[in-house]
């Protein structure tokens, strides 16, 4: 399973099916998701900020692809793809959005394909208002991620990097607290937590500098919603 199909996992309510955060913000998070996957396979990296002016890939900071070999998934290989296809070499923060273009509801249907979620229209007055998504089998996949990161958040298990890099993706919403449950912590002191193991061993520099993309990128939409909100509201 990939990266991204673990964090929709995580980001979506396996009981309603109903996701835990806005369809902008959390399809940037799955972005940064798949980037990351690139990044760690070898096929994309972040070029460092003290590389040498000349460098004779792209200026510091950009995502540029190192491999074009397929990485053996097709949602990877059309986002390698993708990156290839860019005139220039962008920012992280400005390849997300591209990324994420249909990438939730691509994940969507591979994971109701996979028998992991099902869907279940929602109506209104009769009508077909939207989509939810519950897990297919309450202690499957789903769960068995929730259970992984509640050990690593309260200490009884040593996460791996990609147990880190999944903490950080959906720290980067600041959802860990509403995914892990009830552990006998306050939220704030599982933020603390969350922020510390997003800031440990999540596989590299570069790997880290993609999930600080997703993290910009998300608090940005953020942002822009609360401006928004303002603006309403004042006029």
């Amino acid at each position: 399973m990939l990266l991204a199909e673990e964090t929709l996992l995580l980001l979506t309510d396996p009981t309603t099916g109903r996701p835990l955060d806005s369809g902008q913000r959390t399809a940037l998070a799955l972005a940064g998701a798949v980037l990351v996957e690139l990044v760690q396979g070898g096929h994309v990296e972040i070029t460092a900020k003290d590389q040498p002016k000349d460098h004779p890939k792209a200026r510091p900071g950009r995502v540029v692809v190192t491999s074009t070999a397929p990485t053996g998934d097709p949602v990877l290989d059309d986002a390698l793809r993708l990156v290839a296809s860019w005139s220039r070499p962008r920012r992280p923060q400005e390849a997300l959005p591209g990324l994420a273009k249909n990438l939730r509801a691509t994940l969507d249907g591979r994971l109701v394909a996979a028998g992991v979620l099902r869907e279940v229209p929602v109506r209104f007055l009769g009508l077909t208002w939207t989509t939810s998504r519950p897990a297919v089998d309450p202690g499957g996949p789903s769960t068995a991620l929730r259970h992984r990161l509640r050990e690593v958040v309260v200490g009884s298990r040593q996460p791996d990097p990609r147990d880190a890099t999944l903490v950080a993706v959906v720290h980067s919403l600041g959802r860990v607290p509403a995914v892990v449950g009830d552990v006998g912590l306050p939220r704030s002191e599982v933020r603390r937590r969350a922020k510390a193991i997003a800031a440990g061993d999540v596989g590299g520099e570069a790997v880290r500098r993609a999930l600080q993309a997703a993290e910009g990128a998300t608090a940005a939409v953020a942002a822009s919603a609360v401006a928004a909100t303002s603006a309403a509201t004042s006029g």
